[in-house]
């Protein structure tokens, strides 16, 4: 049995093939598909629009590796509706998953770490295009300096391990998204997916016996 762990695509209408081809393999490859969380950016789209967009070839594969929805800040179901069901057979915002013997806590993680987008009405987080500047901000900062541009949030993931370490028992490792920096540190109880987007790709793969973070080009 081989699950996949996403999060941080952050799709919008806008199509792009290369990553389409790259997120169709790693689904594929998949007995069943966790999607941890912004998987839809709606700061900088609306759903309608994402779900009527080309992206829809993607979402009978998804719906057949019975994929769970775990809801981001980018995505939250109040921005959604029923048609989620059409790539996913269910959705919430906590995931467990038995491992080993442990126990897999699954969720985005934007509630232990907000960000600006989450202190501001919906409306205001529309207009003002938090989730264009966060895209941009990254697309450029990963064309310029590659992957020691994520560095800058590695901090972030320190905040989360100590969360973990404060509120979660010694049998739970806490798999969160959000950061958009992939990390494993089973001392610590902690693996983040890191993202998909600007030709990176980063997903977790869960095994009986081993949890792997990818890391890779596409």
């Amino acid at each position: 049995m081989k699950t996949v762990i996403i999060s941080d695509t952050h799709l919008t209408h806008k199509f792009d093939q290369k990553r389409f081809e790259y997120l169709k393999k790693i689904v594929s490859s998949a007995d069943q598909v966790i999607i941890n969380g912004d998987f839809i950016d709606l700061y900088a789209t609306k759903f309608n629009k994402f779900i009527n967009s080309q992206w829809q070839e993607l979402f009978a594969l998804l719906k057949s590796k019975n994929t769970i929805y775990l809801f981001g800040n980018h995505d939250p179901y109040i921005w959604m509706d029923e048609r989620v069901n059409d790539f996913s057979v269910s959705q919430g915002d906590i995931h467990t998953l038995p491992w080993k013997d442990t126990t897999l806590h699954i969720s985005h993680g934007h509630e232990i770490i907000p960000t600006v987008g989450d202190y501001v009405p919906n409306w205001i987080a529309r207009r003002a295009a938090l989730g264009k500047m966060g895209i941009y901000r990254d697309q450029f900062g990963t064309l310029l300096r590659g992957k020691r541009f994520l560095e800058r949030y590695r901090k972030l993931n320190t905040r989360v391990k100590k969360w973990v370490n404060d509120n979660l028992s010694e049998d739970t490792i806490y798999i969160c998204g959000h950061t958009h920096f992939a990390e494993i540190d089973l001392k610590n109880r902690f693996i983040n997916s890191g993202f998909i987007q600007h030709g990176i790709g980063q997903y977790i793969t869960v095994r009986e016996d081993t949890l792997e973070v990818v890391d890779e080009r596409y």
